[in-house]
Order: structure tokens, then sequence, then C-alpha cells
């Protein structure tokens, strides 16, 4: 079931599916606020979806004025509607994960083919496969597309918007991937570490040394979830420094801009800043899986997500 609330003073929107503790995989968006044109270069610096929404199996993107969501109630299908909610367009035809929107094109693993990527135009046009990878955590960042790369053992993987110049850049089997400012930062499932590279790999380096999951990077903040202190949402520093805890478990985190929206461990959404003060309960009814646009708080507690 898919549920969209409009916040009227935060104005955010979620999106929630469910996920669980051992194999966790991602749900995320940015919105972004400028067309793209045909020339590749243009694209540099622009992401297709936030860290935290990516998380969250990415299940909801915005731009512009459209909001574009894996449809649950339909298969899972890519559907666009307006901010005002006024018009509703099927996109595709694929069981659609991590949705990144740049331009006018959807990048999205096709649950449908394999979980392959794929793009579309975002008129539905176009469809067209860029790689072969059982592909997680697929994350569009410039003219680059970084995943974990099932077929691999869960290695990172790159390629280009084109699908071409596919390059392995380690040998973790790595989860709750995001990109941020030229790192990729993930947890490697042997340790539960958290670490980071830079995007051509190199530089790989352990920031932590205690069981996370959930990872979320924004700005030069590292947000998480310490499992070896019972579901506790910690914060650090991208260097790995000033580690701290905010005294709330979580089993699911989503953080959009000075706010950390969560699943707590009575499976109930909240939010809170990212200093851990102001606790307010969002919505009594059970979720687990959490996406935040500007203007929506968007819910889903899809049980067939897996």
């Amino acid at each position: 079931m898919l549920v969209f609330k409009r916040v009227r003073l935060v104005l955010f929107m979620l999106l929630m599916i469910p996920f669980i503790l051992l194999f966790f995989s991602g749900c995320a968006d940015d919105s972004v606020d400028e067309a793209v044109t045909e020339d590749r270069s243009e694209t540099v610096g622009l992401r297709g979806n936030t860290t935290g929404n990516l998380v969250n199996w990415g299940l909801a993107a915005k731009q512009e004025e459209w909001i574009y969501f894996s449809n649950e109630d339909d298969h899972g299908y890519i559907y666009k509607k307006t901010a005002d909610e006024e018009e509703l367009v099927r996109v595709n035809d694929d069981k659609s994960r991590y949705l990144n929107v740049i331009g006018d094109w959807i990048y999205y693993s096709n649950w449908s083919d394999g979980k392959s990527i794929y793009k579309i135009r975002t008129d539905g046009s176009e469809k067209i496969k860029l790689n072969d990878d059982q592909s997680y955590y697929v994350s569009v960042v410039g003219n680059w597309i970084y995943y974990s790369n099932h077929d691999q053992d869960g290695h990172i993987y790159k390629i280009n918007v084109e699908g071409d110049e596919r390059t392995s850049l380690n040998e973790d089997d790595s989860w709750s991937i995001n990109v941020s400012e030229g790192w990729i930062y993930y947890v490697t499932l042997e340790d539960g570490f958290i670490h980071k590279m830079q995007t051509d790999g190199s530089d790989q380096t352990r920031l932590n040394d205690h069981y996370c999951w959930h990872v979320n990077v924004v700005d030069d903040w590292i947000y998480y979830i310490n499992y070896d202190d019972n579901y506790n949402i910690y914060k650090m520093r991208t260097d790995g420094s000033e580690v701290s805890s905010l005294d709330e478990t979580a089993y699911i985190l989503n953080v959009f801009d000075d706010q950390i929206y969560y699943i707590n461990t009575h499976f109930r959404a909240h939010k809170m800043s990212t200093d851990g003060d102001d606790q307010t309960l969002l919505d009594s009814a059970r979720y687990s899986c959490i996406n935040v646009l500007d203007g929506y708080i968007h819910y889903s507690d899809d049980p067939d997500l897996f």
C-alpha cells in the first residue's frame, strides 16, 4: 500500500517499503531543479536522487513539478504525477527500484529483468538496457552510475550513463552505498563497518569499528544505525571523527535537510532534528521504508519488496 502525505509546514514526502535486518537494500531522491540537455557535460555535479532515498530502495524521486515513483499498487511500475496531484501517468511496465531522475531520463534497477540497470525517457519513450548485472543501490551522479553488483559478490561497480566503461571499484560485499562529494561510502557485509573510497576506487579507508547499517551521508556528516548499541542512531564526521549517539533507536533512516526521518523499533514513523532534538511522531501505522521528497512524505508497507 502506498500512502502519500503532504506536510503543510515542512513540505516533505516519504515513501515506505519493508526492510529486513540482515539483508537490507536501499530506498532515496534529490530534487533536480534544472533541465539537462543531451550534452553529457551538462550533467556533471547533478544527482538523480538523495542518498537517504537510495538506501531506502529509491522508490520515489522528484524533478521540477513532477514526482516519479514505483507504484506498488500496479506491480512496482514507474508512474509520474504532478506535485499538485492533478495528473497521473504511467511511465513503464517494469517493476522498478532505485529511481534516479536527471534531465529527460529516469535510471532504475529493473526487477522484471534480473535487476539490470535501464534508462527511459521521462515521457516513457526510448527504454534502453545499460547492463546485465544484478544491481542494487543504484546511484547516478553526474555522468556515472554506481551500484553494488550482486553477480560479483556485492562489489561496487560503475558505468557511464550510456552503459559503457564498466569498472570494478572494490572487492568487498558492499551495502548501504552513498555517493557524495567525490567519495563512495559503504558498509562491508563481512565486518559491518563503514568504509569510504574515492569514486575511482582509490584511498579505501575504514571509518569505524562497530556494526552498522542504513548509512546516510549529508554534507560532512554520516548518520547511521549502530547495531552494536541496540540500534541507536549515531552520527560522525565523514573523516570518522566526532562520533556521537542521538539516543533514539531505529531500523530505518532517511536524512533530509536538517531532519532525520526514521522508523523506530516499533515500526512507527518519526522525525527529529539532526542534533537529536524535537522528536515527533509522524504516523502511528506500521511502516518499514521511507522516501523523502521536497513537499511530501510518502510511506509504503509493501510486503513483496524482496
